[in-house]
């Protein structure tokens, strides 16, 4: 990497002066006329080639980087292609749907791991693109001076890590400008999810049995079937609105919760009574049925399995780790937001049966990450570009994987900092960084190594009260 220095203007034509040795360990020539491509912008340049400028220098002139929008106070690099000059990598994160509600402490994060990304970093929301000039307002961060600055009129980046739901309409636009370089852009409900989930012949048997709530004698014949069943909305997450029905002494049993309240079952005399409340309920919503699976629990604590999965600076599926979550004594869900809790998988392992050996443990995780890994492979084997997931499995008496859900919008990560595995966090966000960064033209990382440990910074804003107040 480079660090890029301005020089001022001394013709018509933008100037860029880059050091002899590193031009020719890259295969970049002298030439009179080339282009310059940074994103989807692009100039024609002079490029110089010099035994006496700083090796670790890039120097371009004042007007090139105008042209360009180039963030100064980078690292950059330089790639040659058949038909033009690269310089980056260029990665854009669209962290929201609103450029009012990206706040300082979302991008502390993204900054901490700039060493190892290098060239430009932006952060933007679906809101700050302009498709019809393709450009985007957006934070971006300046190495030197480790502050965000809000800039108007940055292209757009070379690849993109999509955080947040996009429109049909920007996400067909940025598919056809950016095609495979941008990434977790779909969006998908859960039923969707299963219905790709069962073409694996692979994963089958792990998923529990399924179907979609369209009249109330589907869950009748579900609960026909199945001792106690679980019903989910097909979009949201975090566990909200899911309710379980099961049989009971007295007929059937719905826990449910009820407005600002905890989880509370109520008991009904006949499964018609249960299928008409829970008509009322969920309204119109759409909802699916799922099996209810007799999970591990502790203390009477249902308890579950995140799996992270995210892909690296090579392109390849990592497992970065593995969570278990507790639900709240008498909930349906683990969830975190929920009321529950997390821990590293192996202590809850050793927790709930007792005397485990540590090569058995070894063996579990082997078969939820073979589990994981094939739910990714037909994610991707549907055209979805996935690189960020988070997966929930399960783990019955016999010690079978199930795979309760998959979420692909936006999985929050800070599960693994609930349990206390600052590592697992870190380098997962890394990764996510590195595999835009490969996107974007320049694999593994600013160093060459795929691997994802963050440098640790201090972050600053530039002027915070106006930069944060630009957004609206």
């Amino acid at each position: 990497m480079l660090d890029l220095q301005s020089i001022e203007a001394d013709g018509i034509m933008p100037r860029l002066r880059v050091p002899e040795d590193y031009a020719a360990k890259h295969g970049i020539g002298r030439s009179a006329s080339r282009i310059l491509q940074f994103g989807n912008a692009q100039c024609a340049v002079r490029v110089n080639l010099s035994r006496s400028m700083p090796a670790h220098e890039l120097a371009f002139s004042e007007q090139g980087m105008r042209e360009l929008n180039l963030p100064a106070g980078n690292s950059y690099a330089l790639k040659q292609t058949a038909d033009s000059l690269i310089i980056g990598p260029y990665v854009g994160i669209l962290l929201k749907r609103k450029k009012k509600n990206i706040a300082p402490d979302l991008l502390d994060d993204l900054a901490r791991f700039y060493d190892r990304l290098g060239g430009a970093l932006l952060v933007f929301a679906g809101d700050s693109v302009r498709m019809e000039k393709r450009t985007i307002e957006g934070f971006v961060y300046n190495a030197r001076s480790k502050l965000w600055t809000w800039e108007k009129d940055c292209s757009y980046p070379a690849a993109i890590f999509c955080r947040a739901h996009l429109s049909k309409t920007l996400a067909d636009h940025f598919n056809a400008v950016l095609g495979k370089r941008i990434f977790n852009d779909y969006r998908m409900n859960k039923w969707r999810m299963h219905q790709i989930l069962l073409q694996s012949s692979a994963l089958r048997r792990h998923i529990p049995q399924s179907r979609l709530l369209r009249k109330p004698a589907d869950l009748v014949d579900m609960l026909g079937e199945c001792k106690a069943v679980y019903i989910k909305p097909l979009q949201g997450s975090g566990g909200r609105d899911v309710m379980k029905a099961l049989h009971a002494s007295s007929g059937f049993s719905l826990v449910y919760r009820r407005e600002g309240e905890r989880f509370a079952a109520q008991s009904f005399r006949s499964v018609q009574g249960l299928s008409r409340f829970v008509e009322k309920r969920s309204q119109d919503r759409k909802y699916m049925l799922q099996q209810g699976i007799e999970l591990l629990s502790h203390q009477g604590r249902l308890m579950d399995f995140r799996l992270v999965l995210v892909k690296d600076g090579r392109g390849s599926w990592k497992c970065t780790g593995i969570i278990a979550r507790y639900g709240p004594e008498g909930s349906i869900v683990s969830n975190i937001n929920a009321g529950g809790h997390a821990e590293d998988s192996r202590t809850a392992l050793r927790k709930v049966l007792k005397g485990i050996k540590d090569e058995e443990i070894g063996r579990i995780h082997k078969k939820m990450k073979r589990c994981a890994l094939a739910a990714a492979q037909e994610i991707e084997a549907n055209g979805i570009h996935a690189g960020n997931l988070g997966i929930d499995l399960a783990l019955d008496a016999g010690l079978h994987v199930w795979i309760l859900e998959v979420n692909h919008n936006d999985p929050d990560h800070t599960i693994a900092l609930d349990a206390g595995k600052q590592r697992i966090y870190e380098e997962t966000i890394a990764c996510n960084l590195l595999y835009a960064r490969k996107l974007a033209g320049f694999g593994a990382d600013r160093h060459g190594k795929p691997g994802c440990k963050p440098e640790k910074v201090k972050v600053a804003m530039a002027d915070p009260s106006s930069e944060l107040s630009e957004p609206h």
